[in-house]
């Protein structure tokens, strides 16, 4: 009987835990809305009053739109393209620039053919982004284009951070009830439970952690081109002259090409007919004596020469 009261016991202590965090989160809120409701209804200590100068009051006016627009989270992103004759230079003064405010380069792609580009993804401290843009669009060449986005993420970031920092809180109350756990079952139930807070912590905090550097850093997309001229002339020296000039150039080419070849056919066929006339000319003439002999035998006398003599018959 006793552990089952015991047994009965724990999983009540564990819902009345939870049910006086509860109220306490709930009071706390509600105490934090009346702090902040008599904050605002009641003067501020050192806050100019009705009877006080109005220099004081404009000037207390003017500091709080200050510190409000100081307190906004907002992400930049920025277009630049921009014409210069030296794409290697404007890259290199660019990287320049952002390194010079605390800033880096996120990405690079750049190339050579048909005409040299490239394209840079700068990262920007957003303090420094408006001055920073406006010395990128005015140092690396003739700007093309530009196009700028600033988006308010104040409201989310301050979303995430109350969410965040609830479930450091509620994390903190199931451990505290770990402790306090006297069966098996309730100590498997409250560590499940831990485990699947701790998921949703680390995944607000991974977002939390996106939210900062996305606010902490504008991006500038800076896009190097040529000039046309430049482009141009390079497209006329690929594609060859044209005209009578550009005709006679290209046929002397063409007969030089053609000479070439045939003497480095020449050059390679001389070895062989040198050879080939070291063997065959002492053969042939070898061959002829030869002949000549078996033409010819005893002094030349026979029935070819008898009726080569003039005068006289042949034989009937």
């Amino acid at each position: 009987m006793r552990s089952l009261a015991r047994t009965t016991k724990t999983p009540r202590l564990v819902i009345c835990a939870i049910l006086l965090f509860l109220l306490a989160a709930c009071s706390g809120a509600g105490g934090s809305n009346a702090s902040r409701g008599r904050a605002a209804g009641a003067p501020q200590a050192g806050a100019p009053q009705a009877g006080s100068p109005g220099r004081a009051q404009g000037n207390g006016a003017a500091a709080a739109p200050k510190q409000a627009a100081q307190a906004r989270a907002v992400v930049f992103t920025a277009d630049l393209r921009v014409r210069t004759p030296d794409v290697n230079a404007a890259a290199s003064r660019a990287k320049q620039l952002a390194a010079s405010v605390g800033g880096y380069v996120d990405s690079e792609n750049g190339t050579s053919e048909p005409v040299p580009s490239e394209t840079l993804v700068l990262k920007i401290p957003s303090a420094k982004f408006a001055p920073t843009l406006d010395q990128l669009a005015s140092q690396l060449g003739t700007r093309l284009s530009l196009r700028q986005q600033a988006q308010d993420q104040t409201g989310e970031v301050a979303d995430v951070a109350s969410r965040v920092r609830s479930a450091q809180a509620t994390l903190a109350s199931f451990r505290k009830l770990l402790d306090r756990a006297g069966s098996m079952d309730d100590v498997m139930n409250v560590e499940q439970e831990i485990s699947r807070r701790e998921s949703d912590l680390e995944a607000l905090q991974s977002r939390q952690k996106s939210l900062d550097e996305s606010t902490s850093y504008g991006t500038v997309t800076v896009g190097l081109e040529t000039p046309p001229v430049a482009r141009v002339a390079k497209a006329k020296a690929k594609s060859g002259p044209h005209g009578f000039v550009g005709g006679l150039k290209t046929g002397w080419h063409g007969l030089v090409a053609v000479v070439s070849v045939l003497l480095t056919i020449l050059g390679w066929a001389l070895p062989f007919v040198g050879a080939l006339a070291l063997v065959g000319v002492p053969a042939l003439m070898i061959s002829r004596r030869v002949l000549g002999r078996r033409t010819r035998p005893g002094g030349g006398s026979g029935p070819v020469a008898a009726s080569a003599a003039p005068g006289r018959p042949g034989p009937e």
